[in-house]
């Protein structure tokens, strides 16, 4: 059967599929319970501990969410731009030696997640602000804000915004620990 629809795929479309890039599952109810898992093509074995992984997201055959390699990245991401935000303000030339906390905010937390109109000072009066036709389109969490969204319905309820629910408390323990760093 696997052949066949393989066979298919590539007279029709013209797409050659990778074998070792392509995974088969099978998803059906055991114990009045959805599930899904990885077969083996050449054993023909099944392998329940695998999870559908595709474009960032896992299906487990309850619930689609986020891969835990991109919120890895996400918090790698987080905890170099603070070792570095350190960084710059220890050797700034800024008296008080302080974090840029509204960028890190920004970037980090809910607080950056919503998409905003940018504005910039005018070329005339430098205290007044004019309006442009950009956009600050939020950061990572307002992309897992909309993925939950867009999964509510399948999820049954908010789990994806749920996996994010971390990041807050290591937000503020990397705050905390890298303003102790500049006392």
């Amino acid at each position: 059967m696997i052949k066949l629809i393989r066979g298919k795929i590539e007279s029709l479309v013209n797409l050659k599929i990778e074998p070792n890039k392509t995974k088969v599952f099978r998803f059906e109810e055991v114990n009045e319970k959805f599930t899904g898992f990885e077969i083996d093509e050449k054993t023909k074995i099944s392998n329940h501990n695998k999870k559908l992984e595709y474009l960032g997201f896992s299906f487990d055959g309850e619930r689609v969410l986020i891969k835990n390699s991109g919120f890895s990245k996400f918090y790698r991401s987080m905890k170099s731009t603070f070792k570095k935000s350190t960084s710059l303000a220890i050797h700034s030339k800024n008296p008080d030696k302080s974090l840029f906390k509204s960028r890190l905010y920004k970037r980090f937390t809910y607080k950056g997640a919503k998409r905003k109109l940018i504005y910039r000072p005018s070329k005339i009066d430098r205290t007044v602000y004019e309006r442009t036709n950009k956009y600050y389109w939020g950061n990572y969490l307002s992309y897992i804000y909309k993925a939950n969204d867009s999964m509510k319905s399948i999820n049954g309820g908010e789990y994806i915004k749920r996996q994010s629910r971390r990041f807050w408390k290591q937000f503020n323990d990397l705050m905390k620990f890298h303003e102790s760093r500049l006392k």
